[in-house]
């Protein structure tokens, strides 16, 4: 019984220094998180991304075959009934 009392009185003087300390490092936690979520994108684009779109242009054989497709024009009619 006396242990009991001992422990919820400690409890009752540590909880809200527990409640305030959790508090802080959620917040400290969160502020890693967006830092790390910053490095993370930034290291994908310039180190996995950048080289490759690079490389590929590079290495196509000419600008208008790799991104252009040549069509017929359109009639002078084709937009008047669409349904």
């Amino acid at each position: 019984m006396i242990k009991n009392q001992a422990l919820r009185k400690a409890n009752q003087q540590i909880e809200p220094m527990l409640k305030t300390t959790l508090a802080f490092l959620r917040k400290i936690g969160a502020f890693i998180g967006r830092i790390n979520t910053f490095l993370l994108l930034v290291f994908s684009f310039y180190v996995i991304l950048f080289p490759m779109a690079m490389i590929r242009r590079l290495l196509s054989p000419s600008k208008r075959e790799a991104r252009w497709v040549e069509r017929k024009p359109l009639r002078s009619d084709h937009f008047e009934k669409q349904y």
